[in-house]
């Protein structure tokens, strides 16, 4: 009996220690959590681009035509904060004339090879990669430019950062603006004109000087000195001169140029004119037409008028209109004029005849005035002026004229109601 108590006791005893093992591995295995590291990317180096500053300069252009011409070249300043690179790179550069738009120029071009460490910068000439930026001329008329500049505007590069890519700066060159007078005046002879301008960082004194012109404003190469040496206050009053040292009536504009750099200057937008004494080389002494401006149309009399239906006409040459004949007929002329005198109006009279050169139409011209010809009286301002007028040819007169097959002279005739002088100009139509 105690034997069998005694095996039953050790059974039980093996039996606990078999359960307490499994229970205490079972807690191991639980309480074993697996260790996860999280792995960083290694980070890959890439280039940088930024453009610290654009820089303009004034030089010579050198070569062999233009050597000392002064030209305005830009230059870009160009950083690599990233990897170092080694290739070929693009950039676009626009040019604004003010901060709200009108674009200048806008291109695009390439550096075939450009190499950048990091941290290193270079200066990009951007005058030498086609195409090239060139200040807009007249400078004196853009004095401001606002640009930007892209690097690799197609993102063809892998980069860092795209964010500063663009660079964006304005240039101001030191300027001079005339604001009187500007266009339009009417200077005489004994009196004051009051010249006046603005300026921008331009110091030392200034010279005025009057660039005489025609009346469609291109200039004549000459002119006249105003002040050689003059305060650079913003006014100057000159009085006109008149008596012995008068100057010749006509157009000028008025120029001031800065002393301390020739190409700091400006010049009048437009002609003043200057009345009273007519220089010799005029073809008359008060009037005359400007024979390089006179225009005319021919039309269906009737009809409503095309905008484009003026021809420009050549003193004794012949002028085609693709019109039938057959009918009655609108002639119109656009004739400038030049009045240099004293009188703020001066009177004149036109006389406009067609077909003058055939003397088999004299009989009818006496006879029958109103159809060839047109005569009227007007006042002619000081300056530079236009006259249109109108005349309606009747198929009648055109019939008399032979306009089928012949040309038709059209003679201008312009002079003082006293007849002490007269300018004229003769032109021909033909109708195909």
């Amino acid at each position: 009996m105690k034997r069998a108590i005694r095996f039953i006791h050790r059974v039980l005893i093996v039996a606990s220690l078999l359960l307490s093992g499994q229970t205490s591995a079972s807690q191991s295995t639980t309480s074993i959590k697996p260790i996860r590291r999280s792995v960083k990317p290694v980070p890959v180096a890439l280039p940088d681009f930024v453009v610290t500053d654009l820089v303009c300069v004034q030089e010579p252009q050198g070569g062999r035509l233009y050597p000392n011409k002064i030209v305005r070249r830009l230059k870009a300043i160009l950083k690599n904060n990233g990897k170092a690179y080694t290739g070929p790179l693009d950039f676009r550069l626009v040019a604004l004339k003010t901060l709200q738009g009108s674009s200048t120029f806008d291109r695009t071009f390439s550096r075939s090879e450009i190499s950048l460490a990091k941290g290193a910068q270079v200066e990009i000439k951007l005058w030498t990669v086609p195409p090239q930026f060139r200040w807009p001329e007249p400078w004196n008329e853009h004095p401001t430019l606002s640009f930007i500049l892209y690097v690799d505007p197609a993102k063809k590069i892998n980069e860092s950062n795209r964010k500063n890519n663009a660079f964006g700066k304005s240039i101001t060159w030191p300027h001079i603006t005339v604001t009187r007078p500007n266009g339009g005046e009417i200077l005489e002879p004994g009196k004051t004109c009051s010249i006046r301008w603005t300026k921008w960082q331009v110091g030392g004194n200034v010279k005025i000087f009057a660039e005489q012109c025609a009346c469609t404003g291109s200039s004549l190469k000459k002119g006249r000195s105003i002040s050689e040496n003059a305060p650079n206050t913003g006014q100057f009053t000159w009085k006109i001169p008149r008596g012995k040292r008068k100057w010749p009536a006509g157009y000028y504009k008025i120029r001031v140029s800065s002393m301390d750099d020739r190409l700091v200057f400006d010049n009048s937008n437009a002609i003043c004119t200057l009345v009273g004494y007519v220089p010799p080389n005029w073809a008359t002494p008060e009037v005359r037409i400007n024979p390089q401006n006179v225009d005319i149309a021919v039309t269906k009399t009737g009809r409503i008028k095309p905008k484009n239906r003026f021809q420009r006409t050549i003193p004794n040459h012949q002028v085609n209109f693709e019109i039938a004949w057959n009918q009655d007929l609108d002639v119109e002329l656009r004739i400038p004029l030049e009045y240099l005198g004293l009188e703020k109006r001066f009177r004149v009279s036109m006389t406009i005849a067609f077909g003058g050169d055939n003397p088999a139409l004299m009989a009818l011209k006496q006879k029958f005035p109103h159809l060839f010809i047109k005569k009227e009286l007007f006042g002619v301002k000081q300056g530079a002026s236009t006259k249109e007028t109108k005349f309606t040819l009747k198929a009648q007169a055109l019939h008399m004229l032979q306009a089928n097959n012949k040309p038709i002279s059209v003679d201008i005739l312009i002079a003082s109601p006293g007849a002490k002088w007269k300018t004229t100009y003769k032109t021909f139509i033909r109708l195909l």
